[in-house]
């Protein structure tokens, strides 16, 4: 209640709020939380919310009617700071029922409702079943685990499945690790299973700095009666139709390149595109690995992984079911066609390291004369099939590369 509540008391106050904070989570494959709060009055546009990515688990600020309180947290359940005498509190709760049956809130906020939490305990039921039917068959595609809250990173070495001391620390969270490391003495998962054993976050002297149950660091999608749910933070999330339906329509529609590329048969995309440009030197110019220094915040950063004659740029990853390496791709692309757009340093040295056939690339792109294509691997032999949240990823990656004065691509890379 208190999460939809108190947007519906900020919808109807013309979209200014006193000093409002948000907490939200990203819904992409590190899972992002954050909070963000202003010192002063703000119109939700100024907080950089993704309407795409981003789900508000919680909001707090002071309503303009403070009558209804000084100041208002809602996220499960809805907190509030006011005097109040018990003989008051009977009617402060039917304008909290009143606010709270309103939907006025979709006029100014209709992004609110294309992300909604699950409450029908037998559809909760059923997602779990199918949930734990995908780990007993190993299949990971479209479920990983990640961490559901903020770490500090600073102190944090690293994550256990096990408190012992012989237990190994690795750096990230992935389920088939868990499941190698810790099994059912019956040979079969269940959904207890997964909420009685937990993720150590671990400090560098070995000590236990958090702990969360390996439920609650599931993410996983299911489709089910035709409709798409998912899992993070411990709890089912119903993906709007119309949300879903705009999103899938641009994957639909995405472009892809002229060419192809051979199927990927290597053990790593290092030695797959090393590969391809000593099989075809007159067509790709192998750039993988290869560094070029650029100012703060880059450091350095590739041009791409291939480089096509005929002005193609193309970056390369292996997907295998998690969002991750997908990620990687995508902020690979965008971080390379802003330096190659706006610093002549990164042009030149991208130049220094192609080969004479392919020079000069040093000029700043005209619009649309250099294609940027998204090469992703899959061993599926059907169409390529992307997470949805990746789908999103992509559509935001695709239009801030379009923003730039590139044409874009996807390619899939048969394995």
């Amino acid at each position: 209640m208190g999460g939809r509540f108190w947007i519906e008391s900020y919808s109807q106050l013309g979209r200014q709020a006193k000093n409002p904070q948000f907490d939200r989570i990203s819904f992409d494959a590190i899972g992002q939380h954050g909070r963000i709060q202003a010192s002063r009055e703000a119109d939700i546009s100024e907080f950089g919310l993704d309407l795409e990515q981003d789900m508000i688990r919680a909001v707090t600020g002071k309503p303009g009617d403070e009558t209804l309180g000084k100041r208002l947290t809602g996220k499960d359940a809805l907190h509030v700071t006011l005097p109040l005498t018990i003989t008051g509190l009977p009617q402060l709760l039917e304008k909290y029922l009143e606010q709270y049956k309103k939907d006025t809130y979709k006029k100014e906020f209709p992004w609110i409702d294309q992300i909604s939490e699950v409450k029908d305990p037998s559809l909760i039921t059923n997602l779990n079943s199918m949930l734990i039917n995908r780990i007993q068959n190993q299949d990971f595609n479209r479920l990983w685990l990640s961490i559901p809250e903020l770490v500090d990173w600073t102190v944090v070495e690293g994550f256990k499945y096990k408190t012992s001391d012989a237990t190994p620390i690795h750096d990230d969270v992935h389920m088939k690790d868990f499941i190698d490391e810790v099994k059912p003495r019956s040979g079969k998962f269940t959904l207890d299973f997964f909420k009685r054993n937990e993720i150590y976050a671990v400090l560098p002297d070995g000590t236990i700095n958090d702990d969360w149950s390996v439920f609650r660091c599931i993410y996983c999608e299911l489709d089910h009666q035709n409709e798409t749910f998912l899992l993070t933070s411990g709890r089912w999330y119903r993906v709007g139709a119309d949300f879903l339906n705009r999103i899938n329509d641009f994957y639909s529609t995405i472009p892809t390149p002229g060419f192809t590329l051979p199927n990927y048969k290597d053990k790593s995309e290092p030695v797959y595109t090393a590969r391809v440009a000593s099989e075809l030197p007159q067509d790709f110019a192998l750039m993988d690995q290869k560094f070029i220094l650029c100012d703060p915040p880059y450091g350095k950063a590739e041009f791409c992984d291939l480089y096509r004659a005929g002005k193609k740029i193309i970056h390369v990853k292996r997907y295998t079911g998690a969002a991750a390496p997908l990620s990687h791709l995508f902020s690979q692309a965008i971080v390379s066609g802003i330096l190659f757009r706006k610093d002549p340093d990164f042009r030149t040295g991208a130049n220094d390291l192609v080969p004479a056939a392919f020079k000069p690339i040093t000029a700043a792109p005209a619009q649309k004369e250099y294609e940027i294509v998204l090469g992703i691997v899959s061993a599926s032999k059907n169409p390529l099939v992307l997470p949805l949240f990746s789908r999103v990823n992509l559509k935001n990656t695709m239009e801030r590369l379009t923003d730039l004065g590139y044409a874009v691509s996807m390619l899939k890379i048969q394995a």
